[in-house]
């Protein structure tokens, strides 16, 4: 395939993957345990002190700086998500394509 139609090939694995996964952006939050660490983080907190959490704090990070960017809106973390999840999907297309599948 040409750099052209690989590069069609990978918009278009992107745009797909975000019409279906924003299908459930209206309906709920993908993860309510990283807004709520987020929140915390936005008031000054820090995970492991001022709330605990297994998970990396690299999530409840992220969220907040997106929450003091665009808004401490439960939207952004939803299309963020959505956003994250076409990009992943995208990655995947590249890895499988370089192992030599068609």
């Amino acid at each position: 395939m040409t750099p052209i139609g690989e590069n069609r090939l990978r918009w278009a694995v992107f745009v797909t993957a975000m019409v279906v996964l924003s299908v459930g952006v209206p309906w709920g939050v993908p993860s309510g345990k990283a807004v709520a660490g987020a929140r915390v983080i936005l008031e000054g907190g820090v995970p492991y002190t001022d709330f605990w959490t297994m998970y990396a704090p690299g999530q409840f990070y992220a969220v907040a700086a997106l929450f003091r960017v665009f808004g401490s809106e439960l939207l952004v973390q939803a299309v963020a998500a959505v956003v994250v999840g076409a990009a992943s999907a995208v990655t995947f297309l590249v890895w499988v394509r370089r192992l030599g599948a068609t």
